[in-house]
């Protein structure tokens, strides 16, 4: 039936010397069922990602959309969100997907609230849509401990810069061995091009960037030895990472 959709068929009844005829055309009335998942929760340094879906995703295929006869969607949306996506019963098969992302900043202090629109055609034009929520929200370091690196000891040679650093490659790849005092650095979803390693962000000093968050410290500086110390000191180092959003500490 499904080849059959869409197409004119012409009919004739003869009987009893007479002929009568007609055209039969094959059309589907039924439309998709779309259920969407339940509400997921994602942390504020995955917003790019969440947000970078809707090109990915509505730009797979010309016009915007999955290609043709997907019952769901054949390829990943950074599935390191944790994001899940719609479930669809269908009998004629679908011809599209695509999704809107509406945003609303008050839900709280802290957390976004990102309405997420799906839309599904299938091959006789019939559409269905389903809402999906997604709240975006500030880290909890005690449930994502992982997320965090702090500069650990190191030893300097005289003279050298105590000014901390971004210990980041072009491509976001955390290098522990980076010469230099080190800024704090966030695990974000994803993973570096071609690689299987994660990808981090640096939490910057003074000005709120990634999730809102900033870092300062404070040094306490003594000699290393005695008198005679030619400049060698030990520096011990309190970080303090904060966000502009005093509420969600």
């Amino acid at each position: 039936m499904k080849l059959l959709l869409g197409k004119q068929i012409k009919y004739e009844l003869i009987g009893n010397g007479n002929v009568c005829w007609g055209y039969l055309i094959f059309e589907d009335k039924i439309p998709p069922v779309l259920t969407c998942p339940a509400q997921s929760t994602v942390y504020c340094w995955d917003e790019s990602t969440l947000f970078g879906q809707i090109a990915l995703f509505n730009g797979a295929a010309p016009g915007g959309g999955f290609p043709s006869g997907a019952a769901t969607p054949g390829f990943s949306l950074s599935p390191a969100l944790g994001v899940l996506f719609p479930t669809v019963s269908e009998n004629c098969g679908l011809t599209n997907w695509k999704f809107t992302d509406v945003v609303t900043n008050t839900v709280d202090k802290c957390n976004t609230l990102v309405t997420r629109t799906w839309l599904v055609t299938d091959c006789g034009g019939n559409t269905a849509t389903c809402q999906q929520t997604i709240i975006v929200k500030q880290p909890n370091w005690t449930l994502a401990p992982n997320r965090l690196i702090l500069p650990v000891d190191i030893i300097l040679n005289c003279g050298a810069s105590t000014v901390p650093i971004c210990p980041l490659d072009d491509n976001g790849v955390y290098q522990a061995a980076t010469a230099g005092a080190h800024l704090p650095v966030i695990r974000v979803a994803g993973y570096a091009p071609n690689q299987a390693t994660p990808i981090y962000k640096c939490i910057t000093l003074g000005l709120p960037s990634l999730c809102n968050y900033y870092t300062t410290y404070t040094d306490n500086e003594i000699s290393a030895c005695g008198v005679d110390c030619h400049g060698n000191r030990k520096v011990f180092r309190t970080w303090q990472i904060s966000t502009g959003v005093m509420q969600c500490l």
